[in-house]
């Protein structure tokens, strides 16, 4: 299949814009150091909404921690998403094709991505952010393909 400009920017471009969102969170902008105090004053202004129990063995720094691992979930489940319905919307793969694709995929780039912030001064690099990147890509592409064949059964119906 020939991609054609209208395809390319309707699948792709948002692909490609994720993944300089993802490069611009793998800075030092996104760093624990600059992203702590504004958690922090989060979850104080949810403490009164929200009751939030932390047990004396665990800190706010473990509940910080918390946080930052699902965003990473969210931030590749996003980058999940995008390339499922890329791939969905551009070729004729099968969904377990398309799971494997985004999985190597996302594992590529959070490698790379960890990589990148073992290099950065303000930065670590961290084994279970490969690990959670890659499970929120996967998670997300087989709740995408769960949803597609849902409507998809509702529709014949």
């Amino acid at each position: 299949m020939r991609l054609n400009p209208a395809l390319f920017m309707r699948y792709w471009l948002p692909v490609l814009i994720w993944l300089g969102v993802i490069a611009v969170l793998s800075t030092d902008v996104a760093s624990q150091a600059n992203t702590s105090g504004t958690l922090r004053s989060v979850l104080a202004s949810l403490a009164p909404i929200v009751p939030l129990r932390v047990e004396a063995s665990v800190g706010i720094d473990e509940v910080i921690g918390g946080v930052r691992q699902v965003g990473h979930l969210l931030e590749y489940g996003v980058l999940g998403f995008l390339l499922w319905r890329a791939l969905q919307g551009t070729t004729r793969l099968a969904t377990s094709s398309i799971l494997a694709i985004t999985v190597a995929v996302a594992l590529s780039v959070s490698l790379g991505d960890e990589y990148h912030q073992s290099t950065t001064p303000a930065r670590t690099a961290s084994g279970l952010d490969v690990l959670t990147d890659t499970v929120g890509a996967g998670a997300a592409v087989l709740i995408a393909a769960w949803v597609g064949r849902s409507r998809s059964r509702g529709e014949g119906a």
